[in-house]
């Protein structure tokens, strides 16, 4: 598996990945060297250019990359003190204001989830719709 990926990306692939800006991947540290090689023999050149998505996508579908296109391309708008908000949960914590910050534990109480309805989908719905989805939803 590990020389198929390197065959990939270093011969086939090369000159698509030269022209990218931005590279996001979604892969564990275990399986990091596996697809992008290690710190002595990177399969990519410029991994200054390599970026780790900042979400976790799942298994490695087709749909699972269509998501996680639209959500690393997306662009959300709202006033200052709500991106400050947003932003703050994602800023590293210093070790005194961490210690301090921590609320007394809430009561455990019991909640039920609700299940959401599963997603249908259909051949009008979806140009991409295909036997697989068919398949899929029995």
């Amino acid at each position: 598996l590990a020389e198929e990926i390197k065959e990939l990306l270093t011969e086939k692939w090369a000159d698509q990945l030269a022209q990218c800006e931005l590279i996001l991947v979604s892969v564990s540290k275990r399986m990091k060297s596996t697809l992008l090689g290690t710190e002595k023999e990177p399969f990519l050149p410029a991994t200054h250019r390599i970026r780790k998505l900042p979400f976790m996508i799942g298994k490695p579908t087709f749909e699972a990359v269509q998501a996680a296109y639209l959500r690393a391309a997306s662009v959300v708008f709202c006033e200052e003190k709500v991106a400050d908000q947003i932003a703050a949960r994602f800023k590293p914590a210093k070790v005194e204001e961490a210690v301090e910050a921590q609320p007394a534990p809430a009561p455990k109480v019991k909640q039920v989830e609700e299940v959401p309805e599963a997603v249908k989908y259909s051949e009008e719905e979806d140009p991409l719709f295909n036997a697989l989805h068919v398949a899929s939803q029995s």
